[in-house]
């Protein structure tokens, strides 16, 4: 196990100092005249600081932020090309990542790329600068649609237009009255589509009735006479409830010994 952790501390220390390392004359030269005008021309519209709408989160005009990476992850791994996911992402061996997603570069271009990523990803020091994730704002993200919940009721009735064959009419579907047989947010949209068709809901139905649907559906039998009890509780919601849950955990337990009986 100690010398584990020693070759682990090893490696990472080798890794760091091949990221902090000064780029050799010759890779300088390299990154100039082959690297740069490669990147201008087919990746800084957007991966740079200078791109109205970066993609992917990622920067490829510093070096720092290539080893951050974006929302994938770091883009390059210091002595692995076939675990930098820039590499992958232009030979396109990577299904999730493909650049650029217009079509794959020339290979002369893709060995270029490889061979930078080989070196070590030379930059001159003059555009070496620290570089950050892009920032995300939480508040902001949960403006979303997606992670907002249904708003509608009281607070924020539901307006729908009513479509006659001469006139249009609006109105308004609130909690209350206009939905005595409302139960949850999701009943107002209901009820905005039976308008919108002219359709009319169906009265509620009985508590004998609905103890009947109830534990048919649930357990596949007649009600008990707990259930039958229930129907006639005030309020019958809660009650009913408690009943149901009641059977339902009565019938789970005559199965469970029905099936240790079954092995006898």
């Amino acid at each position: 196990m100690k010398h584990w952790l020693i070759a682990v501390a090893v490696c990472l220390s080798s890794t760091a100092a091949l990221i902090a390392q000064e780029p050799s004359p010759a890779d300088l030269d390299f990154f100039e005249k082959r690297v740069r005008p490669l990147l201008v021309q087919r990746c800084f519209e957007c991966h740079s600081a200078k791109t109205e709408k970066l993609k992917g989160g990622l920067l490829l005009d510093r070096r720092e932020a290539i080893f951050i990476g974006g929302d994938s992850g770091p883009a390059a791994v210091v002595g692995d090309i076939n675990k930098s996911l820039l590499v992958q992402a232009i030979r396109y061996d990577n299904d999730n990542v493909q650049m650029p997603p217009a079509g794959k570069l020339p290979e002369a271009e893709i060995a270029v790329l490889t061979d930078w990523v080989r070196r070590g990803l030379p930059f001159p020091k003059s555009s070496t600068v620290k570089a950050s994730r892009r920032a995300i704002d939480i508040a902001e993200a949960k403006k979303h649609w997606a992670f907002r919940p249904l708003e509608c009721g009281v607070s924020a009735p539901l307006s729908v237009v009513l479509r006659g064959e001469n006139e249009r009419q609006s109105k308004t579907i609130q909690s209350g009255s206009d939905r005595p047989h409302s139960q949850g947010s999701i009943d107002c949209f209901i009820r905005a589509s039976q308008y919108e068709r002219g359709l009319t809901p169906s009265s509620e139905a009985s508590k004998a009735s609905l103890i009947r649907r109830l534990s048919f559906d649930l357990l596949g039998l007649p009600p008990t006479r707990c259930l039958r009890a229930a129907r006639r509780a005030i309020p019958g919601g809660p009650a009913i409830r408690r009943a149901v849950g009641a059977d339902v955990a009565r019938s789970r337990t005559v199965l469970r010994h029905r099936r240790i009986l079954a092995y006898w």
